[in-house]
């Protein structure tokens, strides 16, 4: 539902930051 595709959002972001955060 909705609500488990907020969850996605979310981990997709910390995600995305976790990997720019070693990259950089």
């Amino acid at each position: 539902g909705e609500t488990r595709a907020t969850l996605m959002g979310v981990l997709q972001l910390a995600t995305a930051e976790s990997v720019t955060g070693v990259l950089n």
